[in-house]
């Protein structure tokens, strides 16, 4: 039989022996859940850099569109410019076009008008020489 000493001793070596296979265990546990949480980490990790490369790629998709859109507009607004300063020329020449051609025409009236007051006064001067030579010529 063992004495009380003994007891203590042998129980204090089991003891050790079952923390030590209780520790290297629970180690082996941490470990292996470690690297469960790892792995899972990885993972989420590389699905959330595909969804982030996914919206970059749309985001730089939809900045290129914009850009091409902005350009498209720009050229088109630099042609309507152009265009309204090409009619508004237009509209300019038509105008002194006609000013002029409505300038000539009044000073062509003034002077048919004029020439008609001329010939008329000519005429009732002739008419009043005429006259005027007669009566002398009775006289």
């Amino acid at each position: 039989m063992m004495n009380k000493n003994e007891k203590s001793m042998k129980f204090k070596r089991e003891l050790s022996l079952v923390i030590d296979i209780s520790s290297n265990s629970m180690l082996d546990i941490f470990s292996e859940f470690e690297r469960e949480n790892n792995l899972k980490l990885h993972s989420k990790q590389i699905l959330f850099s595909k969804h982030l490369n996914n919206y970059s790629h749309k985001f730089q998709t939809t900045m290129k569109q914009l850009i091409s859109t902005y350009e498209e507009l720009k050229f088109e607004i630099e042609n309507n410019k152009s265009q309204y300063h090409e009619q508004t020329n237009q509209i300019e020449e038509k105008y002194n076009t006609i000013q002029n051609h409505t300038e000539i025409i009044y000073e062509n009236k003034m002077l048919e008008t004029v020439w008609i007051y001329f010939v008329f006064l000519y005429s009732i001067c002739l008419f009043i020489s005429f006259h005027i030579f007669e009566i002398l010529k009775m006289n």
